[in-house]
């Protein structure tokens, strides 16, 4: 075996200290290029690499202090709903503005739960995006439907942060799929180590109906919409600040009207058996929309009522709300 000289054994260490810095400084460079995109996840990691091959540079504790303080989670204020047994569907206070698609009534028991005080709003959302530089379905895709003078078109342009009418921080986020309501609850669980997702249909009209303090309303807290809901006689034919109506008997806001609201079940037609904890069918020719919106008309504010879409279609008055289970 050849033995280096003390002068090649110089020469290598040299050479190999000088490929590692190199391959530190590309996890800079790496790092710094993703933050400059808002990548704040991703920079993070590259300028901790840079840490690892370089721990006596202080500098790069700045770097990684700041990703942190950008990825800080805006968490939806939470409404714990203790479970209980309900009847869910065509119930007797909905009279004769029930479709088929809710009957028949039927018995439902839900665990205990925690679901957002509001739906998620374009703040919250905005965080998501930065956070991580996630891209919609309708910023991928062919855009979003949105309402233009007095018609719904397809606009390549439209996406979460245009929806096509003004919108602030605390209103609620639109222009969101399924799929991108579910990727949000992923980021969320990442950075919180909790365990968010969309709720159940069941989950979702048990916590409209106010749960075990239930009055029987016809909306969600009121018996008259335009107390607690923003729909196409009121709102202005755009969503509104969340929080602005009154609250359920929970304490929960805009479950009706604003925006229609994602849930995690395939949809599908009801049956009248008894069911605990219910998820849906396996399948279906979409997922469920619950709650009304701020276009169409009041009716569709009830808590029963029922709708469906594509996973991958995005509209300005569909937007989600999340729940937390241990």
């Amino acid at each position: 075996m050849k033995v280096l000289s003390p002068i090649s054994l110089i020469f290598a260490l040299i050479f190999n200290t000088a490929i590692a810095y190199s391959q530190c400084d590309t996890y800079l460079q790496k790092g710094d290029a993703l933050f400059a995109q808002k990548n704040y996840t991703e920079a993070k990691r590259q300028y901790l690499n840079y840490k690892e091959c370089k721990p006596n540079e202080y500098s790069i504790d700045a770097k990684i202090a700041e990703c942190d303080n950008l990825l800080k989670v805006d968490e939806s204020p939470m409404i714990y709903v203790k479970g209980g047994t309900f009847t869910m569907g065509c119930t007797k206070e909905q009279g004769e503005y029930c479709s088929d698609n809710e009957k028949p009534a039927h018995t439902v028991t839900v665990s205990d739960f925690s679901i957002g005080k509001y739906p998620v709003t374009v703040g919250q959302f905005r965080s998501f995006v930065e956070a991580t530089g996630y891209k919609t379905d309708a910023e991928k895709g062919s855009g979003a439907r949105v309402f233009v003078g007095s018609s719904w078109e397809n606009k390549k342009d439209a996406n979460w942060n245009k929806p096509y009418f003004s919108q602030f921080d605390d209103f609620p986020v639109t222009c969101v799929s399924w799929n991108d309501a579910n990727e949000y609850c992923k980021w969320l669980n990442q950075q919180t180590s909790k365990n968010y997702r969309l709720p159940t249909e069941a989950e979702w009209e048990y916590a409209a109906r106010g749960g075990n303090e239930s009055r029987g309303y016809r909306c969600s807290g009121s018996h008259n919409p335009d107390n607690v809901a923003w729909y196409g006689g009121n709102s202005g034919m755009q969503t509104n600040r969340v929080g602005t109506k009154y609250a359920n008997e929970l304490g929960i806001y805009d479950m009706s009207g604003n925006v229609w609201e994602w849930c995690s079940d395939w949809y599908g037609e009801y049956n009248s058996n008894a069911q605990m904890d219910p998820k849906g069918p396996n399948s279906g020719k979409g997922h469920v929309l619950r709650g009304g919106d701020w276009y169409m008309g009041n009716k569709v504010c009830r808590v029963s009522c029922r709708f469906f879409g594509d996973n991958d279609n995005s509209y300005s008055f569909r937007g989600f709300r999340i729940v937390l289970v241990p």
